[in-house]
């Protein structure tokens, strides 16, 4: 009958060339093993008491590997395409054994950690560049463009997965081919599948050796609900998508058991999702995530080399809820000759933990894939970690410089208990204190404990509210700090001309005035002001300047006091084209020589007596 596989021999290709048939009889255990999230694998073991198999083989770290199934079936179906990694020798009960295993070429993508960044490139565009990088080429299917991404020195199998996680895209590597594309569907079963007349059919009383089935409420949600932040409206990106799954269909739904454990939606913290479309599709790929985990399936077959991680298949013969369509997330054909044969184990799970702990704690895997990379899916317990605020109430009942505080990418509603701004030198009786308006965007470290208040660690700039410093003010100035009410201190290091400028605003687009601290010795100091400036203190005022000292004004120059004393060392001079002296009571000068004279007339005047004295007078 077609399907049926009465006789299968595994064909080993080394660098495009079978196996020596010297060679080929002496292989005792074979292993092909594919994954979702893991590079494939093979083990191959030779019977090697002359220890001559590596030689005869050319297989060799490095050597290109292909593992084909040859059965009764017209042709051969290809199982395994990579490369030698591991070369063993091992002596044991069994004999002395050469063990030769390896991986696709994806492993490549996990020997390295590197720091790189991406500006204006879409998703094809990173992955070919890196998949260049590791000798393949990548087809991608999305072609989302991001402003920038950063690979913070993870791996670079690491950082396509993310990036595919956050499309709902699936990795997968054939040969020298890289692919991110959409995932697999599930085909609904059918009453009249058949594993004899299907080779993709697992089924009951026919090719199933082994089975565990299973369909669970366990780490079920009705809907995931995604909340990322966008900084150019300032305001969050929420979108929610209903829990279901691409990789199995059968008479029953995630939606379903969660409806009837009633459980609440599952909240994914997403702060880089800064679009809708970004949020959107990222839900939708945690909704098929944790949807995923409802059902499973782990069992063995008759050897199958139609089976592989990401292939459909359907399982009949057990009834309901578990006849359907899945997905396979992992395959491993083992080849015993002489033992049990040919056979092919499978898996379908999401990786959830179903011990007690991970049941009562989410589940562990369901949406973990997804979850971690885009900050943890909330709730207590998960160490502290960064989000967004903003502050609603900054009111400190204390006097401590406290804020109450929404988190937009968490929740719309909740708000947070009084929480620290740290702040610069803080201690006893000193350091900087500027308490966050309400409405200021922050960044918040959320403590271990539900029962902690969290931490204002900073404010944020954003579109809808700009740093109050020029472009000329930024290039200009090494720091700079503004006041709600414009008040400026300008840290300003131009070389040659470093000052400190402290500067205050009157009103929206008036001048400044400003206090000038320069380091150009022929500057000083500078006190500039659009309007008067005024010097008042309680007890005395001193003036005084090792060098000259110079008062100017454009107009009126006045000088008043209880007793005005003007004293110079060497010389007092008063010039102008009028000079004019007035005492109400009496004037008196006085001097070793007195001498009054003028260019031009001189008239010597008074309304009363007149008295000229001297020892002698001389008059013409």
């Amino acid at each position: 009958m077609p399907n049926q596989i009465y006789s299968a021999t595994l064909e080993v290709k080394v660098n495009g060339t079978a196996l020596p048939d010297a060679v080929a009889t002496r292989l005792t255990y074979a292993l092909v093993e594919t994954a979702r999230r893991l590079p494939g694998m093979f083990e191959l073991h030779f019977a090697d008491g002359e220890r001559t198999v590596l030689a005869r083989s050319g297989l060799a770290v490095g050597a290109a590997v292909k593992l084909s199934v040859r059965s009764n079936e017209p042709g051969a179906t290809e199982l395994f395409d990579g490369e030698v990694v591991t070369l063993e020798a091992e002596i044991g009960p069994l004999g002395a054994l050469t063990i030769v295993r390896g991986y696709d070429r994806s492993y490549r993508l996990l020997r390295q950690r590197r720091v790189a960044a991406y500006q204006d490139q879409t998703v094809a565009d990173i992955a070919r560049r890196i998949a260049g990088d590791h000798g393949l080429t990548a087809s991608v299917s999305s072609q989302v463009k991001h402003q920038h991404v950063l690979q913070a020195g993870t791996s670079d199998w690491a950082f396509l997965h993310e990036l595919a996680d956050a499309e709902g895209l699936a990795f997968s590597v054939s040969g020298t081919r890289l692919t991110l594309a959409d995932p697999a569907t599930a085909a609904p079963g059918s009453p009249r599948a058949s594993a004899r007349t299907d080779a993709t059919v697992l089924q009951y009383g026919a090719n199933l050796r082994s089975l565990r089935a299973a369909v669970t409420a366990s780490d079920q949600v009705k809907e995931v609900e995604v909340r990322g932040w966008d900084p150019t409206n300032h305001k969050p990106t929420v979108a929610t998508a209903t829990a279901r799954t691409s990789g199995v269909k059968i008479d029953q739904t995630p939606a379903k058991l969660a409806t009837a454990i009633a459980s609440s939606p599952r909240l994914v913290h997403a702060p880089q999702a800064s679009t809708q479309a970004q949020a959107s599709a990222l839900a939708d790929a945690v909704a098929d995530e944790v949807g995923g985990a409802f059902a499973e399936l782990e069992g063995v077959v008759t050897g199958n080399p139609a089976l592989a991680a990401g292939g459909k298949v359907t399982l009949a013969g057990l009834g309901a809820p578990f006849d359907g369509g899945y997905v396979l997330t992992r395959v491993t054909h083992r080849f015993e000759p002489g033992e049990t044969g040919y056979t092919t184990a499978f898996q379908v799970s999401s990786g959830a933990d179903r011990t007690t702990r991970g049941v009562l704690s989410g589940g562990g895997g369901a949406g973990a894939a997804l979850a971690p990379r885009v900050g943890g899916a909330g709730g207590s317990g998960g160490g502290p970690r960064l989000v967004l605020g903003v502050v609603t109430n900054n009111q400190d009942p204390d006097s401590l410089g406290r804020v109450r505080l929404k988190l937009p990418t968490l929740s719309d509603s909740a708000e947070t208990w009084w929480s620290h701004v740290v702040m610069p030198g803080a201690g006893t009786e000193r350091g900087f204190s500027m308490v966050p308006d309400v409405n200021d965007l922050v960044v918040v470290a959320l403590p271990e404990s539900a029962a902690e208040a969290p931490w204002v660690l900073g404010g944020l700039h954003h579109p809808k509210v700009k740093t109050p410093a020029t472009k000329e003010q930024i290039k200009a100035a090494t720091a700079m700090w503004v006041s709600k009410s414009g008040m400026t201190v300008q840290l300003v290091e131009k070389q040659g001309s470093e000052s400190i400028r402290l500067s205050i605003r009157y009103a929206e687009g008036s001048d400044e005035d400003s206090i000038v601290i320069a380091k150009d010795t022929s500057k000083g100091i500078s006190i500039s002001s659009k309007g008067p400036v005024a010097i008042t203190a309680d007890g005395d005022v001193t003036v005084k300047a090792k060098g000259k000292a110079d008062v100017t004004a454009d107009q009126d120059v006045s000088v008043k006091g209880m007793n005005v004393s003007i004293t110079g060392n060497q010389k007092i001079s008063l010039k102008a084209p009028q000079i004019e002296l007035a005492g109400d009571a009496k004037i008196a000068a006085k001097a070793a020589a007195l001498e009054l004279k003028a260019d031009g007339m001189a008239e010597l005047s008074a309304s009363g007596i007149l008295t000229v004295k001297g020892s002698l007078v001389k008059i013409n």
